[in-house]
């Protein structure tokens, strides 16, 4: 018994060694950096704005950089996902194609950024209307919009970075302009600047200056690249549909939790809730990172030998995502109340439920990259929607005799739907359990 355990850890490390010197492997480490300094980042202009900035101006600010944020991911149309998806699939055996899907994105991008502004300019005021009651808030609405479009085009930059793998300069792009923000922030304090005008443009920072930074690290040899427009674009666009409908169907689950609890309980619940699942949402940002990494390297797969190989590999990093995590969530008596204090010691269990399910999220997000691979993005698309609708009937039922934790636990079983759809289309596409196919 203890040779055969032996011989099992011994081949455990052989095969794990060369995992964590992978390429792969450094390029997420320089992502995951990248990704921490953001969200800190993030996190400092959040409380430096909210303590320096009159509650009227807040009230105002915010809704207007949700705009911005909502006018950006539809206005995309689910495209830059997409075009990693194929641009890195023709990358290693016929880069031309690549760079004719990539001249074809680019002019689709820009069309959709002045689509974005022109439509915006028209809707402004029905936008205001709408959303503060007045047309006192139409030229920042406008401002807004434009920032959006300029988002767009930016957005193509950083996807088109990615194909090639030049995840340091994507890195920098992703840092520069938040930190830019910050030191903007804390630069407006000692001048006595920080009102509603300085800090509003202190946030635009981020979508115009990474188009500049975009244009100053991409490679421009797509422009030469001749392409026909509706064929080179059409796979981007039947592909991008789905994550279209991914993305919105995600952004709505994201919200769906908190507006539930408050309907059918207490405020009280929707801080105890919040408390535990925001600081647990520390944890996807790793996840963010392996999607940005892995997913041009596994479109450049071309059988499911690879993409079984891929997943045995994967399996691997399986403890190294896991065993911190269930550390982590062991700490939560001591880190919730030293982190958000004491009133937030009722979140400690929420903490611990979403960390474990954060764990889980982090190490299948990569095992779902290969639908995307065999073309099967439009099972993910209907597996968020059923997440949707699982998340949606299990508040419904859960919150009203179990509060927050009830939302919680209605959250795990749509992660544990999600999980089950990515291994079992995996298991039928034959990835899971791969045989060479024999020749007589």
């Amino acid at each position: 018994m203890p040779k055969r355990a032996l011989a099992y850890f011994s081949n455990y490390y052989n095969q794990f060694i060369p995992l964590i010197q992978s390429r792969t492997i450094k390029s997420l480490s320089i992502l995951v950096s990248s990704n921490m300094m953001v969200a800190v980042l993030g996190f400092l202009s959040s409380v430096i704005t909210l303590r320096f900035l009159d509650p009227i101006q807040i009230a105002t600010l915010y809704p207007l950089i949700s705009i911005m944020m909502i006018a950006d991911q539809f206005g995309e149309f689910g495209i830059t996902n997409a075009f990693v998806r194929i641009g890195a699939g023709y990358l290693k055996e016929d880069p031309l194609k690549t760079a004719r899907i990539s001249n074809s994105v680019f002019k689709v991008k820009l069309f959709l950024a002045a689509a974005t502004c022109i439509v915006g300019f028209f809707l402004a005021s029905w936008i205001s209307q709408r959303t503060f009651h007045t047309d006192d808030q139409v030229f920042w609405i406008r401002i807004v919009l434009m920032a959006a479009g300029i988002g767009i085009i930016a957005s193509f930059y950083q996807a088109h970075l990615q194909i090639l793998n030049e995840f340091k300069s994507l890195s920098l792009i992703k840092l520069i302009p938040p930190a830019l923000k910050t030191g903007m922030l804390f630069l407006l304090i000692p001048l006595g600047k920080f009102n509603f005008i300085y800090v509003f443009f202190a946030f635009l920072i981020i979508p115009v200056f990474s188009l500049i930074l975009g244009l100053l690290f991409s490679d421009h040899h797509y422009l030469k690249a001749k392409s026909v427009l509706g064929k080179d674009f059409h796979e981007v666009f039947h592909f991008s549909k789905w994550l279209l409908l991914s993305s919105l169907t995600n952004a709505f689950t994201g919200q769906v939790d908190v507006l539930m609890i408050r309907s059918l309980t207490s405020e009280s619940e929707v801080a105890r809730y919040l408390g535990g699942q925001r600081l647990a949402s520390v944890l996807p940002v790793f996840s963010i990172s392996l999607v940005t990494v892995l997913l041009p390297k596994i479109s450049t797969y071309t059988s499911k030998k690879e993409l079984h190989y891929f997943f045995r590999k994967w399996l691997l990093a399986l403890p190294l995502i896991m065993i911190p995590i269930l550390g982590i969530a062991a700490l939560a008596p001591t880190l919730i109340p030293f982190v958000l204090g004491q009133k937030y010691i009722h979140s400690i269990d929420i903490f611990q439920v979403f960390s474990f399910q954060f764990g889980i999220e982090i190490f299948f997000i990569p095992i779902s990259l290969i639908l995307y691979n065999l073309n099967k993005a439009h099972v993910l698309a209907l597996a968020n929607l059923g997440q949707l609708l699982i998340n949606v009937i299990g508040n419904y039922f859960l919150v009203p005799p179990y509060g927050s934790m009830g939302a919680t636990l209605s959250a795990f079983a749509m992660r544990i739907f999600g999980v089950s759809v990515i291994l079992y289309s995996c298991y039928r596409e034959g990835v899971i359990f791969y045989k060479e196919e024999k020749l007589y």
